[in-house]
């Protein structure tokens, strides 16, 4: 691994991955999709991790949109949200199963960052992924980067 990302993934405290409760956001529009209800180890293969990955709820939602610190901005979109656009949005997100493509309902792009492997950091894996996410405690957004498996 590079070691300016090595760096990076320890300065958000994620060496083992993402962990349980964090809120998978879009990249593009910064809409909550998902909650993850395990931890994600860094290099975990994509057909394992699928069941991880939940639907937001309203009442996530809600706790986000009293979120402070680093997260103030997403936290303020969400304020704006009436009710109705909250429920509309949570039942927009589909369960993810293997094969998923992982495109965000409210925008159409795709919720990650995929990138090649340089030849020195990867022997067996073709891309990995980057996933968006805030913290169980919704205090900071991380980015922090795993070996999807694919290959």
């Amino acid at each position: 691994m590079r070691a300016g990302l090595a760096d990076a993934i320890q300065a958000a405290g994620h060496e083992e991955g993402y962990a349980k409760g964090s809120i998978v956001i879009c990249q593009h529009c910064f809409k909550p999709l998902y909650r993850l209800s395990r931890g994600i180890a860094v290099g975990e293969k994509a057909n394992r991790t699928v069941d991880a990955y939940h639907p937001v709820d309203e009442k996530d939602i809600d706790r986000l949109s009293r979120s402070t610190g680093r997260a103030a901005g997403v936290a303020a979109a969400l304020k704006a949200w009436t009710p109705e656009q909250r429920r509309a949005h949570c039942e927009s997100i589909p369960m993810l199963k293997a094969g998923s493509p992982a495109l965000c309902p409210a925008c159409g792009h795709s919720y990650v960052r995929v990138r090649a492997p340089e030849r020195a950091e990867f022997v067996d894996q073709a891309y990995t992924w980057e996933l968006f996410t805030l913290p169980p405690d919704a205090l900071a957004p991380d980015v922090v980067v795993r070996n999807w498996g694919l290959s």
